[in-house]
Order: structure tokens, then C-alpha cells, then sequence
């Protein structure tokens, strides 16, 4: 785990064991263990994966900027960014 964390250079889970079943949970950014979560639920960890980007005022990593912004649209209720993407605003309209 101590591998995983020192390759960390924007925020993000880090855990050790099956998906569902990762024990112990953290957040890492720039190699540094910012918060431990113990045995946190994964829905929990993403929760607080979220607020550090805003925290550290980090923009999602372009990669995954349409998954972040699905989950600030599908966990938090924050429409206003989503909005701006279109395959965003598909998929959800897609669930509904």
C-alpha cells in the first residue's frame, strides 16, 4: 500500500484487499496519507475523495472528470457542472 500512496499526485482511495471488501481505507495526494479511513464504507470514501478536490481546489484528472462529475451529480445533487457535459447529462438522463 505504502507503493500505491508514494504514486498518488491527485487525490484518490487507496486500499488493499477485494473491492468490496478493501481494509484499511485512506485517502492519498502527492504521497502523503491525508486521511485514514479505517473501515469506512466505499460510499463514504468517495464522499470524501470528492470534497478534497474542493478542499484543495484540484481539478478532476481528465480522464475521469465525466466519472466525478456522474457521481457530484448522482451522490451530491450538484447538476450545475454536469449540465455543461454531455455525456453526463445523457447517461443520468438515460437512469431516470
Amino acid at each position: 500500500m505504502d507503493q500505491a500512496i508514494g504514486d498518488t499526485t491527485s487525490p484518490r482511495i487507496i486500499g488493499s484487499g477485494e473491492f468490496w471488501c478493501l481494509q484499511p481505507l485512506c485517502i492519498a495526494v502527492e504521497g502523503k496519507e491525508v486521511v485514514s479511513l479505517g473501515s469506512k464504507s466505499m460510499g463514504n470514501a468517495l464522499g470524501l475523495l470528492i470534497a478534497c478536490f474542493y478542499v484543495f481546489n484540484i481539478r478532476y484528472p481528465m480522464k475521469c472528470t465525466d466519472a466525478f462529475l456522474f457521481c457530484e451529480t448522482a451522490f451530491l445533487g450538484n447538476h450545475q457542472e454536469a449540465k455543461k457535459r454531455l455525456g453526463v447529462t445523457k447517461f443520468l438522463a438515460a437512469l431516470a
